[in-house]
Formats: C-alpha cells, structure tokens, sequence
C-alpha cells in the first residue's frame, strides 16, 4: 500500500479530472484532502464559475480573511 503526504497539501482523493493517483470519478469533480498546520496558508485557485464546498472535521479555517 502507497502512502501519501497529508500535511500542508491538498491531496485529490477521487476525481473526474485525471488525477493520477486519485479515485476516477464519472463526474466533472474533485474531492481532496488535508490536515493543515496551525498557521498554514494554502493557496487554490478556483476556476471562475467553479463552486467549492469546504467541511471541516476539526479546528478553524479561515477563506480570504473570513473565518468559516
């Protein structure tokens, strides 16, 4: 079994967008993952017309200046 680099990193668990390592999908989606240090910033650019959803398991987040 492969193991993969959680921290810091958005990580593409399934997709229909040809990520190679991830789960293939028959959608025009991609679900990631990761677990962020305290602190982290992580940049994602989102296509214009693309929406986003974000769950959080644990912690706070913050999405351009906004505390979800």
């Amino acid at each position: 079994m492969r193991s993969f680099r959680l921290e810091n990193r958005l990580l593409p668990l399934a997709s229909g967008q040809g990520f190679e390592d991830a789960l293939k999908i028959n959608a025009d989606a991609a679900i990631y993952r990761t677990c962020l240090e305290k602190e982290h910033i992580l940049h994602f650019d989102l296509k214009e017309g693309r929406p986003v959803f974000i769950y959080i398991s644990a912690g706070e987040l913050s999405v351009n200046g906004q505390k979800l």
